[in-house]
């Protein structure tokens, strides 16, 4: 290929980056939600202060414009959050008869309410579900991504939360 005069390889390469442009390629960017003003200052209740759901709520809350509250006499509207569970059940068995892959759920309630206690956000339930498999011989590993796949399904939680909010506040 370095034989080859430059006239055929910057052709190519031009085509080739204008191939890939083409067929609608683009990095991936992190979600961006449309929620209105109205709604700040907000409160969160309902979960613990170090909660990893609360943390990621309102990380994306304040990225989409959102100012968060301590205080629940200073909020607009108050998120509130309720019957958060986290569930596993066996999925699949090995030739032993043990478990060998497990779901892991969690699910959330949520309304979002007005300082005047109007419900702005009608009380509705998210889920969300993962899946891994367990092999005895790597026990510790296999405990470590289990506490992983809770993060990301309370952060997939959150991102279903906040698209809600900015459907149902149009």
């Amino acid at each position: 290929m370095l034989n080859r005069p430059r006239y055929i390889l910057l052709p190519t390469l031009l085509s080739l980056a204008l191939l890939l442009q083409g067929c609608g390629f683009k990095l991936r960017t992190p979600p961006s939600y449309d929620l209105t003003s109205s709604v700040s200052p907000m409160f969160i209740k309902g979960l613990a202060r170090n909660d990893v759901l609360k943390t990621t709520l309102e990380e994306e809350l304040n990225a989409a414009g959102v100012e968060i509250t301590k205080d629940p006499k200073a909020a607009t509207t108050t998120l509130s959050l309720s019957n958060h569970r986290s569930g596993r059940r066996i999925t699949a068995l090995d030739e032993r008869g043990k478990a060998a892959e497990y779901e892991l759920q969690e699910a959330i309630t949520f309304t979002l309410i007005s300082n005047a206690g109007v419900q702005m956000v009608p009380k509705q339930k998210v889920t969300a579900l993962r899946t891994y498999t367990d092999t005895r011989n790597q026990v510790l590993g296999k405990e470590g991504e289990a506490v992983s796949l809770r993060v990301i399904l309370r952060q997939d939680l959150a991102g279903q939360i906040l698209r809600r909010l900015g459907t149902q506040l149009k």
